[in-house]
C-alpha cells in the first residue's frame, strides 16, 4: 500500500491507516521516502491534452492553435484544479511586485512542482472535466499504467 500524506486530509488518511494497522497486532514496515516530481511522461500528456481540450472547445484544428491560447488553457486548468482541491503548495499568494511594490494575484505553480500523487490527481481531474463536456481524453503511458494500479 502506498500512501502519499502531502496535504492535511492525506496525513490524516495516513495515520488512520498506521493506527488500523496497529490494532491488527501484526509486523509491518512502514518506508519513508521522498516523493519526485511529477514525471516528462505525465507532463508531455498534460500538454497533449490541453492542446486537444482547447481545439475542441474552440473548433480549430491543432495547427491553429496560438501558444498564448495553450498557456491559457493550462493555466485555466491549474486554478480550477486548485479550487476544486484547495491545496495551498498549488498556488503562490503573497508575492509583491519589485517595482512598484504592490501585491501580486496569486499564480499557480508550475506542474514541474507538483509531486507524482497530486499530478496523477490533477490528471484524473482534468480527464473527467473534459468528459462532462464530453471530450474524451485519452489515457496513455505512465498516467495509464498508474491508473490500472489503482483499479487493483
Amino acid at each position: 500500500m502506498k500512501i502519499y500524506p502531502q496535504q492535511e486530509s492525506t496525513v490524516q488518511d495516513f495515520i488512520k491507516k498506521f493506527e488500523d494497522k496497529l490494532k491488527e497486532g501484526k509486523a509491518f514496515r512502514v518506508e519513508f521516502s521522498s516523493a519526485e516530481k511529477r514525471s516528462l511522461d505525465q507532463n508531455a500528456l498534460f500538454q497533449v491534452w490541453t492542446r486537444q481540450y482547447a481545439c475542441e472547445k474552440l473548433g480549430i484544428n491543432p495547427k491553429d492553435l496560438q501558444n498564448n491560447t495553450h498557456d491559457r488553457f493550462k493555466l485555466a486548468f491549474k486554478r480550477a484544479f486548485y479550487n476544486y482541491t484547495g491545496y495551498k503548495g498549488l498556488i503562490i499568494t503573497g508575492e509583491r511586485d519589485p517595482l512598484t511594490d504592490k501585491a501580486v494575484p496569486p499564480r499557480p505553480v508550475s506542474t514541474k512542482d507538483y509531486p507524482p500523487p497530486i499530478m496523477f490527481e490533477f490528471m484524473e481531474y482534468i480527464q473527467h472535466f473534459a468528459g462532462e463536456q464530453g471530450i474524451t481524453l485519452e489515457a496513455k503511458g505512465q498516467f495509464l499504467k498508474l491508473k490500472q494500479e489503482q483499479q487493483v
